[in-house]
């Protein structure tokens, strides 16, 4: 079926966040001089906020107070989302948006980060739909958030494609039965199996679905 939608992911895929969001971490815990059990870039990209934190720390009480730092870290340095804007984004939704593509954003992450995002990386017009973790009961790698796209979409999920970059979001849109490209990650590995295509990024889209 030809395509007449986007799906995708946010974090790993439209900006480089992972990356930045794991250096602050990496700063907040040598300052507090704790021992997350486990903490590596491909460990944590793409996971809820919630199922990394409890990744990262056993103890709710220890959990709670290293995130209380990191969180008070980041606001101390807020992320610059046109900065860490993947090569040819923007250019790719303009022209999906051209070519009369519907274009949704699907992230687990909460609704005034994505807000964030769009109205910093200046996007918010190149969207037709946006769904975050807070519109869910179940997230990701749960495909409750893909369904709700399709359903906002209006649009069987034949006609539509995601764009995801972790094992716990191609899992989520997999399970919705959205056929899942993922986007090659830089500077650290994932596991993308799963996924029905790998992509060097975002801009490889004008082609592929030309």
């Amino acid at each position: 079926m030809t395509k007449q939608a986007v799906i995708f992911d946010m974090d790993g895929v439209l900006i480089d966040s992972e990356s930045w969001y794991f250096r602050v971490k990496q700063e907040t815990f040598a300052e507090t001089d704790a021992t997350p059990q486990h903490f590596t870039l491909a460990e944590t990209a793409g996971l809820p906020e919630d199922a990394g934190w409890a990744l990262l720390f056993d103890d709710p009480e220890e959990r709670a107070a290293q995130k209380k730092a990191y969180m008070t870290k980041i606001f101390s340095q807020p992320i610059d989302f046109k900065a860490i804007l993947k090569p040819g984004v923007r250019e790719t939704l303009v022209w999906l948006q051209a070519h009369h593509y519907r274009v949704a954003l699907a992230s687990a992450g909460p609704m005034p980060y994505l807000e964030m995002f769009l109205k910093s990386a200046d996007v918010t017009d190149l969207f037709n739909e946006v769904i975050s973790g807070e519109d869910i009961t179940r997230n990701k790698p749960d495909p409750m958030i893909y369904l709700t796209a399709l359903d906002r979409l209006q649009l069987p999920a034949a006609s539509c494609v995601a764009i995801e970059d972790s094992p716990t979001g191609i899992a989520a849109a997999t399970g919705a039965g959205i056929e899942t490209w993922a986007v090659k990650p830089t500077g650290y590995m994932l596991d993308q199996q799963g996924a029905d295509r790998v992509i060097t990024g975002v801009a490889d889209l004008q082609q592929l679905l030309s």
